[in-house]
């Protein structure tokens, strides 16, 4: 494993201690969408990471050769990468930042940014994106946004579903990320939340009456300083703290250390709300329980038929017959 100034990184390997979000931390470039996802997946359905990469990619290889996988428009795509990363004249990377875990440097985050910019071209392509487009591509999921400007995302407030449907797509393993009020990542607001970026939502926990959303913020420093704030001694009781941690660890999870600055943080859902613009859900339909099936269509030529409006052309748009034979349970995404 080298730097692009073919300097050996020493005691290199991918995966240390398994995976997990606090692996991650965003470098310089605008990724922070595609960290997020990243840091979201790794925490919850850290299996689903591992699926990305090769058999015999998930140890270090002498060749520098690694094969990762991502899901783009529902289909796998395959990248060969190699392990040369970018530095800077202090040999810090300059992307996502490698970790040193008791003298052995993990590099599976750097290994799948490095892939994922290879599969779109450059690292600048992955400068501003969405969130649920890096949790789609990671896992194959179906996504959807709720903005909390919408009339729809109001009603859920006034009859008190939202919080409900947070509670089911957590328990149905469901992944989620949310962007933040704003526009521009250089600035934070009074509480410490960074405008205009992405982060990963970890968990959701409901303690004494109250009820709290966990976020990471990919930078992996950072944090929201407001009430339920790492800090935030008058909330966060010894009791509070071992029983938040338990139910954690009964999940099978890596917890994060209330008080430390490591980019995770809890705070309550009407801060959540007042701080961020939208919530990202991803739900992967996992066989046996849900049968997939994929059709392909464009609009080219004879086919583009046009808006409803074109009452001569429109039926000339690409249509796809499904039969339903019994009651059933059926989600229909279109992807572009």
């Amino acid at each position: 494993m080298k730097d692009n100034d073919d300097d050996e990184i020493h005691c290199p390997e991918v995966i240390v201690d398994g995976m997990g979000a606090e692996d991650i931390s965003q470098g310089n470039i605008g990724d922070c969408w595609f960290l997020s996802a990243l840091s979201v997946v790794a925490f919850n359905r850290p299996d689903l990471i591992e699926k990305l990469l090769h058999s015999e990619s998930k140890k270090y290889r002498d060749d520098g050769l690694y094969i990762v996988k991502f899901y783009k428009m529902g289909y796998h795509k395959i990248v060969y990468v190699d392990d040369r990363f970018p530095v800077d004249n202090r040999r810090r990377s300059v992307f996502c930042q490698l970790k040193n875990d008791g003298g052995i440097t993990e590099f599976w985050p750097i290994l799948l940014e490095k892939a994922y910019a290879k599969l779109h071209g450059c690292y600048d392509a992955l400068d501003m994106g969405r969130p649920e487009q890096g949790l789609v591509d990671l896992t194959g999921g179906v996504a959807e946004t709720i903005d909390f400007e919408s009339d729809d995302f109001k009603k859920m407030i006034n009859n008190g579903s939202f919080w409900e449907k947070i509670v089911y797509c957590v328990r149905n393993k469901c992944l989620l990320a949310a962007s933040s009020n704003g526009h521009d990542d250089t600035e934070d607001n009074e509480f410490g939340i960074v405008q205009g970026h992405a982060y990963g939502v970890l968990d959701i926990q409901e303690i004494d009456g109250v009820r709290l959303i966990q976020l990471r913020n990919p930078w992996g420093k950072k944090e929201w300083t407001g009430a339920w704030s790492d800090f935030d001694e008058e909330n966060w009781t010894e009791n509070r703290r071992r029983r938040i941690a338990n139910k954690q660890l009964a999940k099978g999870r890596k917890t994060f250390q209330i008080g430390v600055d490591d980019g995770a943080f809890w705070m309550t859902i009407s801060d959540f709300i007042a701080n961020y613009a939208n919530l990202s859900i991803v739900r992967v339909y996992e066989r046996p329980e849900w049968f997939t099936s994929r059709v392909s269509g464009k609009w080219k030529g004879q086919s583009a038929g046009g808006r409803s409006q074109c009452h001569e052309t429109y039926l000339n748009n690409p249509q796809f017959k499904l039969i339903v034979e019994k009651a059933t349970m059926a989600v229909i995404y279109m992807q572009q």
